[in-house]
């Protein structure tokens, strides 16, 4: 399976900007919204493995994001919390770094930079 990422500026309810994110195959897409700080601590956070509790950053369909890495494997898994989600994609290290870059290259590549971004 390969997949795609791709990020882009996003209207937050609270009218302040976040960053929208698009990952996609062939057969399936997941579009999750973040706030900059969220963007941030999913970008400066080694992801937890599932039993000690996943990274809850985003948002998806209105609902919860939630990080994890086990085994080699990404979860991002949508819904109430990590363990009663309704949807759960499951991506490689190597895939998950494509999708961190591309949520890096969308920072960088901004020409103002966002509230909440660190100086780093």
């Amino acid at each position: 399976m390969t997949i795609d990422a791709s990020s882009d500026n996003y209207a937050m309810s609270d009218g302040s900007t976040g960053i929208a994110l698009k990952v996609q195959s062939t057969s399936w897409e997941l579009n999750v919204a973040f706030s900059p700080p969220e963007v941030h601590e999913l970008l400066e956070t080694e992801l937890p493995s599932w039993l000690s509790g996943s990274l809850k950053v985003g948002v998806s369909a209105g609902q919860a994001v939630a990080w994890s890495c086990d085994d080699g494997r990404v979860s991002i898994l949508v819904g109430h919390d990590d363990q009663s989600w309704d949807f759960g994609v499951f991506v490689s290290i190597d895939e998950f770094a494509s999708i961190l870059a591309s949520l890096k290259e969308h920072i960088t590549n901004q020409s103002t930079r966002l509230p909440g971004s660190s100086s780093r």
